[in-house]
């Protein structure tokens, strides 16, 4: 690393974006496809593969903190990694252009972690090799989703954040059939196959974890190979990359790859920070608006993504649906329901994104977001009172078909207002808004869930350890706390719905 000439003086030549010219439907596709193989490894990953993992080591009545531990420190590492790697690809050059780099090692490296992880022999092995997984998937996620500002023309930016919206609801979906199809490939009465010894514990709960790692493999490699040989960032790109004068820092991050910055600060550390803190929101305000908006939807959202499982088991009669499917409820058939009900889910936000192009071209994107979310709450409203399964399953069809339509319009009009020149740092800042409530819904719904539900115990079974209650009474004392949460969804996504009045651009161009 060292201080040298201006930039203008010594970059390496770059290709100057040509005249706009729209890109074909299979382009929009391939620029996409990683959202398949990124959605469908984090879905099962986070589902399955890590909470079980976890209790593989630590005792029941620890594994609370443990996996709190974990997924803590782990959202750190997103955020840090998010953060640097956006602004480092902002400022790459090589032969493939400033994202593929990033995209083939960060692939590459979240494998071996991947792999890692699945043989980790103790917690902290675990702790290690899923910080490993965190820092090289999210160092390939953010290059990538930087693709759709760098190559695709802004009259095509709803159709490219349908595909995306697509690419990530799609992957879901087909990590959510894994989950459901293992419990009848390696459910209760099958045997135990060496891989589930390997791992411990019973045959699904350990989720003989091992069969999802060839198809990790395939999915994340296959996606990636077509993005890296079938995109061309030079002949596609938008815009002319950012020029800078004045001193700089110059190194070789990955093989073939020079990074170029401004020298802001005594260190590359410190001139990053600054970049983040120089960054002109008041002339971007619509931006910072937006982000906002999503932030608070994402708090809805992301309490939903939190609780459903626990709403299901204790609002709904899901051994009543078993039996009128002719089906003996035990306790793996149990843990299908859920994954059941989300796919419905997905399958309208598939839809969602779809009817999102016409419907933005028609209202503007502003309009679309928010008349999907005034579509959720509405739908929301039966879904907290229900106990009948098909009832939840057909609301949550609706409400996926709102929300597919919400990301992909959401996404289109984030994409339109990033700067061109900066949207790696701003892909990362934008991700932020969807990392946070991740961690923040949890802590949130958390304790508001205990609170009723000790109010519940207290006025249902006073007297009683309400520790120690049995089954259906518990069920009893902890649906109106899953209600509530469920209601704070509906506050989130109108306050939400209120912050986009600040957002004063929302049509098409013409």
């Amino acid at each position: 690393m060292q201080d040298s000439a201006p930039l203008s003086a010594q970059a390496p030549p770059e290709t100057r974006p040509q005249a706009v010219r729209l890109l074909s439907s299979g382009q929009l596709i391939r620029i996409s496809l990683l959202w398949y193989g990124l959605q469908f490894f984090w879905a099962s990953q986070q589902q399955i593969v890590l909470p079980h993992r976890v209790e593989d080591f630590v005792s029941a009545d620890q594994k609370g903190f443990y996996y709190m531990l974990i997924k803590s420190a782990g959202a750190f590492m997103v955020v840090l990694t998010q953060f640097t790697v956006g602004f480092l690809s902002d400022h790459t050059h090589s032969r493939l252009g400033p994202r593929r780099p990033f995209i083939i090692t960060g692939i590459s490296g979240g494998l071996l972690a991947i792999l890692f992880f699945m043989f980790a022999p103790g917690y902290w092995w675990l702790f290690a090799a899923y910080m490993l997984i965190e820092i090289f998937i999210n160092a390939a996620s953010i290059p990538f989703q930087a693709l759709l500002p760098d190559l695709v023309p802004e009259k095509q930016h709803d159709r490219a954040g349908a595909l995306m919206g697509l690419g990530n609801l799609g992957g879901n979906f087909l990590g959510l059939l894994v989950i459901i199809a293992m419990p009848f490939l390696f459910g209760e009465g099958k045997p135990m196959g060496p891989e589930t010894l390997l791992l411990g514990g019973n045959v699904y709960d350990a989720g003989n974890i091992l069969f999802l790692l060839p198809l990790y493999i395939l999915a994340l490699t296959i996606c990636t190979l077509i993005v890296v040989f079938s995109v061309n960032e030079t002949a596609w790109a938008q815009h002319e990359r950012e020029r800078i004068s004045g001193p700089v820092f110059r190194f070789s991050l990955l093989p073939g790859t020079l990074v170029e910055f401004a020298r802001t600060g005594r260190t590359a550390v410190g001139s990053i920070v600054r970049h983040y803190l120089s960054l002109d929101f008041r002339t971007n305000a619509d931006f910072k608006w937006l982000a906002i908006s999503r932030f608070v939807i994402h708090l809805g959202y992301c309490t939903f993504q939190a609780f459903v499982a626990y709403f299901a088991a204790a609002c709904l009669d899901r051994e009543g649906w078993l039996l009128s499917l002719g089906l003996t409820p035990s306790k793996s058939l149990l843990k299908v329901v859920l994954p059941a009900m989300l796919l419905f889910f997905l399958l309208g936000g598939l839809a969602g994104n779809l009817l999102s192009v016409p419907v933005s071209a028609r209202f503007g994107r502003l309009r679309t977001i928010a008349g999907s979310l005034v579509c959720a709450i509405l739908l929301f409203i039966p879904l907290i009172f229900t106990h009948n399964v098909w009832v939840a399953v057909g609301m949550g069809l609706f409400i996926g078909m709102s929300w597919g339509a919400f990301i992909a319009s959401d996404w289109a009009f984030a994409t339109t207002l990033m700067p061109k020149q900066q949207s790696g740092s701003y892909m990362g800042i934008w991700d932020f808004t969807t990392l946070m409530p991740q961690v923040l819904a949890p802590m949130i719904g958390g304790p508001l869930r205990d609170w009723i539900y000790g109010l519940q115990a207290r006025r249902l079974a006073p007297g009683l350890d309400p520790a120690a209650l049995p089954e259906a009474l518990m069920r009893a004392c902890e649906a109106p706390a899953y209600q509530i949460i469920f209601g704070t969804i509906i506050i989130w996504f109108a306050l939400g719905i209120w912050l986009l009045r600040f957002v004063r651009s929302g049509r098409l161009p013409a």
